[in-house]
């Protein structure tokens, strides 16, 4: 166990260290026109359903984007004090 009760294990990546979270986390991809993004983001789930496919409201920077979970894991890079919550699911977006 690491410090916060955090199980360490090894990152995604192959590379450093992650931290394995009991919820679940969600893979977002801000829809932005901005080229330079090298995400997917980690974001804790939003407290609706969500599923790979739904669109979210995430923060962003100093804004607040529209962006598409593409992916739901228990593992990330991202300590956890430092992730945030994806909010504001659109229900017409959330897959069966």
């Amino acid at each position: 166990m690491g410090l916060l009760g955090k199980t360490v294990s090894e990152g995604r990546s192959g590379r450093g260290w992650a931290y394995r979270l009991r919820a679940l986390i969600a893979r977002v991809e801000p829809l932005t026109t901005t080229r330079r993004l090298s995400g997917p983001f980690d974001y804790l789930l939003p407290e609706e359903p969500v599923g790979v496919g739904s669109v979210v409201k995430v923060p962003f920077g100093h804004q607040r984007l529209e962006g598409v979970v593409v992916g739901l894991t228990d593992v990330t890079d991202v300590p956890r004090e430092k992730l945030v919550r994806a909010d504001g699911v659109r229900a017409d977006t959330v897959p069966d």
